[in-house]
């Protein structure tokens, strides 16, 4: 039954070959859960949003006693971002519960793991969009949007919506930076679209 959710592995039929821990949809929506390996991965919200691993035949277990949003497991890797702290830090541990490991202490949000990066909207430097390695290595400033949400990472573009500063509405950029492109205005009363 779990296997029917969420097909992570993207245009096989077109030759790209790209994994990534979540769906876009779900991670627009806070991430709060994700399937991997027959198990489902999710922020209790009966639980102060903890984060529990579910197995196939039901049974639970308790990985993380903190409030967890933002969740993508790939490569045997549960990456997520704690909520409770003033400023937030993504960290990573493994499905089995051991090796938490800090990745940063940036206030991530919209966090979407493709192959061996990590994306993300930092809001303490007024949402600029991240890339960092899988390990917290090379940490690169993508764009300089004010406040982006909703980033989703598909066939290495990132698509996100500004609603703030002079530029407000759909964009889209390369994941290493170049060609970044308005796609939709936010209105059409806007200056800028028209």
């Amino acid at each position: 039954m779990w296997s029917q959710l969420y097909p992570y592995r993207c245009h096989e039929e077109e030759g790209i070959n790209t994994e990534r821990g979540n769906t876009t949809g779900n991670i627009v929506n806070r991430g709060i859960v994700s399937k991997y390996d027959d198990k489902v991965f999710f922020s209790n919200l009966n639980e102060n949003g903890h984060l529990y691993k579910k197995e196939v035949d039901g049974s639970t277990e308790l990985l993380v006693d903190e409030p967890v949003e933002f969740i993508n497991v790939l490569d045997g890797w549960v990456y997520y971002w704690v909520a409770d702290t003033d400023d937030g830090k993504l960290f990573k541990i493994r499905t089995d519960g051991t090796d938490k490991t800090l990745i940063n202490d940036d206030h991530d949000h919209y966090i979407n793991v493709v192959d061996d990066h990590i994306y993300y909207s930092d809001y303490l430097d007024e949402g600029t969009i991240y890339k960092v390695k899988t390990d917290g290595s090379n940490k690169t400033k993508i764009t300089d949007a004010e406040f982006p949400s909703d980033l989703s990472v598909v066939d290495n573009w990132i698509y996100y919506y500004n609603p703030h500063g002079e530029n407000p509405g759909i964009h889209r950029i390369q994941t290493d930076g170049s060609n970044h492109s308005k796609l939709i205005c936010k209105s059409e009363e806007h200056e800028r679209c028209r």
